[in-house]
């Protein structure tokens, strides 16, 4: 039996997200015989220590950051993330935790900022093997019109460096919609940054990668079909009409190098628990382009990680219980 303390919440944008994933581990783990404490941080960073028998509704008076890690070290508990968004997958929470002495689950600080910053996770995904498509880092107003037009093209999208869940992402048309959306992704992003990256069509895919032991496991690859334009937070949270294929649809070959691609990355940022590799395979050739990755992907209805363990075989809570089993070791 693990002792578990599911952190959720948070201060970033997907807060409401968060609560959602970390309200399914905890039905998950407690179905699964586990002791599971919930432990809510609310959008002011301030930390409410719930009880064994607490859902994520608690009530009481909240305490700082450093009251309540001194309360989950002396529970001797596993903090298993539940955590989207700058804070939690950035590395903040990570260090804290390291800090305080407590054990925790998915990559470490520097592997799990790497991973938050689209710019870095791509440049990584190319030493790995990938193709990436062109893109352009903006801050602040600088708008490099003729470097945009002739190295990224239209349409293009603009999303914000280091926040997911598809928040602050549009698609832009021509240079006078960009120029409408990037203070928007700018205003998500931690920095004020935003990415502007060339369009690629095709079928996006989704490859989870597990370590399980000493193994490092592949699961079938998600297509995802949305209804309108792109998977945006609408589509991945709301929509009824977003269509999934597990396993996907696509060539052997193609199969074989996102599967390559994403154990490779793995390895070389040295993740670890659960994590989650986008890709775009091309309509014109059926190659696969990176996208972004996730560290600490979401186990909401909608989410793609327990739908491709399931078809793996796996369930819910065995995937958790293997996250926690190969949880981060501290002295």
């Amino acid at each position: 039996m693990f002792h578990v303390a599911i952190l959720a919440g948070g201060p970033s944008s997907e807060h409401e997200v968060s609560l959602a994933t970390s309200a399914e581990m905890l039905s998950i783990l407690r179905s699964g015989g586990h002791e599971v404490r919930p432990v809510l941080i609310d959008r002011e960073n301030r930390w409410s220590v719930g009880s064994l028998e607490d859902s994520f509704d608690l009530s009481g008076e909240p305490t700082s950051c450093e009251q309540a890690l001194k309360q989950l070290k002396s529970h001797g508990e596993v903090a298993c993330l539940g955590l989207h968004g700058p804070y939690g997958e950035d590395g903040t929470v990570q260090r804290l935790l390291e800090s305080a002495g407590i054990p925790y689950t998915g990559s470490g600080p520097v592997a799990s900022a790497v991973g938050m910053d689209k710019e870095l996770s791509k440049l990584a995904a190319g030493k790995a093997g990938a193709r990436t498509a062109s893109h352009e880092v903006l801050e602040g107003a600088r708008f490099p019109a003729w470097g945009i037009q002739k190295g990224v093209g239209y349409p293009c999208f603009v999303k914000p460096v280091d926040a997911g869940s598809s928040v602050g992402v549009a698609r832009a048309e021509d240079e006078a919609a960009l120029r409408a959306a990037i203070p928007l992704a700018q205003a998500e992003d931690t920095r004020g940054r935003c990415m502007v990256e060339s369009l690629i069509t095709g079928n996006e895919v989704t490859c989870t990668v597990l370590r399980h032991g000493e193994e490092l496991l592949t699961f079938p690859l998600v297509s995802v079909q949305p209804a309108d334009a792109f998977y945006d937070y609408h589509a991945k949270y709301n929509s009824k009409d977003t269509q999934y294929i597990c396993p996907a649809e696509v060539r052997r070959e193609t199969q074989a190098e996102i599967e390559l691609v994403s154990r490779t990355l793995y390895g070389l940022l040295q993740l670890d628990g659960v994590v989650r590799m986008d890709f775009i395979v091309r309509e014109e050739d059926g190659q696969p382009v990176f996208l972004e990755l996730n560290t600490l992907p979401g186990f909401t209805s909608h989410s793609l990680v327990p739908m491709a363990a399931h078809a793996a075989g796996w369930s819910s809570l065995q995937v958790l219980e293997s996250i926690l089993t190969n949880r981060q070791a501290l002295p």
